[in-house]
Formats: C-alpha cells, structure tokens, sequence
C-alpha cells in the first residue's frame, strides 16, 4: 500500500508514532505514506443549542501541509467551543479553514443520519451537503459502510441515502467498513 490514514475522534494523538512508524516502513525503493485525519461533530451551527441533537460526525484528512495546519486549527476551535467529549464545528468554521483537507461523511454517526434520527428531511440534509460540497468542491465525498448482517438495518437506511444524495448532487463515493477491538 502505498499510503495508510488514521483518523482519530476529536484529535491527531496517534499522529506521532504512527508517522514514525510509516517513516520506519520506508526505504530507497518504497515510501509509505502516513495520512493523518481526524473524525468530529458536524453542527448547522454552533451558537444554536437547538442544532446540538443533531451533532454527527465528519471525517477530515489533511493533503498537504496548509491541509495539516488548518486541521489543527479546526480541532483546537472544535474542542474549545465544542461539548465535553463531543467537539463540534459548523460550516463557517469549514469555510475559513478548507484548504488542503479533504471531507468524508456517512454512516451511522454520521451528521446526515442524526438529522435523520430526530425527524429532520431529505432535502435539509441535502441543502447541508451542497453547501459543504461548494466549500470544497471535488475534495467532498460521501461514506457507505459495508457492515456485518447483524447491523445491516442502520447501515442500508443511511447507505439509501446517500446512494440518492451521490446521485442527485454528482458525489463521489468511498466504501468503508468497521471494525472494532474488545477490551482485554
């Protein structure tokens, strides 16, 4: 592989081993790549405490340098005006600090599927999603999980709305699946 992300809720804290440890991958003939993101709560607004039900998550990921810079920036703003453990921004902090990064959204924490939880339409959540698509243009993607049977339910109601979003407003898609690790 030629490059491998991680992307930690509310912060970068992996980004130091995990840098060196691609660094220690790489030699003369093959360098991996260490892409460094984080996952935080997506708001409409951040100064309306009505909006704060429906907080979901966004993924951001860092392309270049001024990316990486304005990363830290969002999360330091996210975690200072956010919720104890729920940081949070809206689209006018993703406006000021766009440059360089890369957004992804989807799946069942994601802000689309809590507007759909508390009742909120289609076309408030598509409205959302063209505006972050004009921010960043053809660096917006939306998210399908491919998850196990047991949770298919959740994935396919939020999957079928993305489907129709990519559709009808020309976004790329990218496929994930996740797994998580008991605790000892």
């Amino acid at each position: 592989m030629p490059a491998i992300a991680i992307t930690d809720y509310n912060g970068i804290y992996c980004f130091p081993p995990f840098y060196l440890a691609a660094k220690g991958v790489s030699d003369e003939n093959y360098t991996l790549k260490a892409v460094i993101g984080v996952e935080l709560g997506l708001v409409e607004d951040m100064n309306n405490f009505q909006f704060l039900k429906y907080i979901g998550n966004i993924c951001l990921i860092a392309m270049t340098d001024e990316g990486y810079s304005n990363l830290r920036e969002i999360i330091t703003i996210a975690n200072e005006e956010g919720l104890p453990r729920k940081p949070k921004i809206d689209c006018h902090i993703l406006e000021k600090y766009h440059e360089g990064l890369v957004i992804f959204y989807g799946g069942i924490e994601s802000w689309c599927y809590a507007m759909t939880l508390n009742g909120e339409t289609y076309e408030k959540i598509k409205t959302i999603h063209e505006k972050i698509q004009s921010i960043f243009g053809e660096n917006c993607y939306l998210e399908m999980t491919a998850q196990d049977e047991n949770e298919i339910g959740e994935y396919k109601k939020i999957n079928n709305i993305i489907t129709t979003l990519a559709k009808e407003t020309q976004t790329k898609c990218i496929i994930n699946n996740n797994y998580f690790f008991p605790e000892a």
